[in-house]
């Protein structure tokens, strides 16, 4: 989606990879939270149909209250207020377009508070024409709660990759191997 983006042309190349890293991992979480919800699955499910907590639950016996808010919790945020299609794709927009990007320039960050604004009020209106003044507002600050609490939820997958990064790290130690190579995956995490 970053690429059909007008504001992602307007960046400078040197921009553009921290635009897409920085949120990769919330936006990643927001899909697969709102792909579980439309198919009414209570954990994190890919369209496959394989839920990533089996490879946990395979393992492990117990989940970990780290591994149900990675793989379950994540998706009451959007459950409870029936995300809708137009509001899932705004949201998205509106994370992409975060402002708060580090490793970004100065331009660059103001193009992306330019892009986040407008599509903030373009959320702003829609919910307002659906719902009505007030009630549409109340709506709307909904919708940005779920993009806050992703943007939690992505912080503890980030945890989660982490220690599951040293686990890996530690049994190729005990059994006398080399340590795997960390890959373009694990530095998003």
């Amino acid at each position: 989606m970053a690429k059909i983006l007008p504001v992602f042309q307007q960046l400078a190349p040197i921009d553009k990879e921290p635009f897409i890293t920085n949120v990769l991992v919330v936006i990643s979480l927001l899909t697969q939270s709102y792909y579980s919800h439309e198919n009414c699955c209570e954990i994190i499910t890919y369209p496959d149909g394989f839920t990533p907590l089996w490879l946990v639950q395979k393992q492990q016996k117990e989940i970990t209250k780290l591994e149900t808010e990675v793989f379950i919790r994540c998706i009451q945020p959007v459950k409870r207020i029936d995300l809708t299609k137009e509001e899932y794709v705004l949201i998205k927009a509106i994370i992409f377009c975060n402002p708060a990007c580090s490793n970004i320039s100065d331009a660059g960050q103001q193009l992306l508070e330019q892009e986040c604004e407008r599509y903030s009020k373009t959320l702003l209106r829609y919910m307002q024409s659906i719902h009505g003044g007030t009630k549409g507002a109340s709506r709307y600050a909904q919708v940005i709660a779920v993009m806050e609490a992703m943007a939690y939820f992505a912080e503890r997958l980030r945890e989660f990759h982490l220690i599951r990064m040293i686990q890996r790290a530690q049994e190729a130690k005990r059994q006398g191997q080399k340590s795997r190579a960390v890959y373009v995956i694990d530095d998003l995490f």
